[in-house]
């Protein structure tokens, strides 16, 4: 499978559920270290962070956030950055173009 843009993990119903099981297990073990390392590998194997779509680093600061606490947190911040995008008074026209081809434009409004 090549990899896909991290956003697409929302529609992913197995992927969403891997990492929830992931997450109640890291909730479940003190040192999670491994279930850690395990979540990583997951996202760099499956998933693709691109700079024009998330221009204001949100959702890869999810992601970092992710990697030092839980899982859901990534799931988290891209959601919560889908509804700024409409929000927001200045989106970059290059960060619209990128969502528009990979057909994000309306995801979250």
């Amino acid at each position: 499978m090549a990899k896909q843009y991290i956003e697409f993990i929302l529609k992913n119903e197995q992927h969403l559920k891997f990492l929830m099981e992931l997450q109640e297990k890291i909730e479940n073990i003190d040192d999670s270290t491994q279930l850690k390392k395990e979540f990583v590998n997951f996202i760099e194997e499956n998933y693709i962070f691109d700079d024009e779509c998330d221009p204001y680093g949100a959702i890869e600061e999810g992601y970092i956030m992710a990697q030092l606490h839980y899982p859901d947190m990534l799931i988290f911040e891209m959601k919560r950055e889908q509804e700024k995008r409409h929000k927001r008074k200045r989106q970059p026209k290059s960060s619209w173009d990128k969502l528009k081809e990979y057909g994000l434009e309306l995801e979250g409004k």
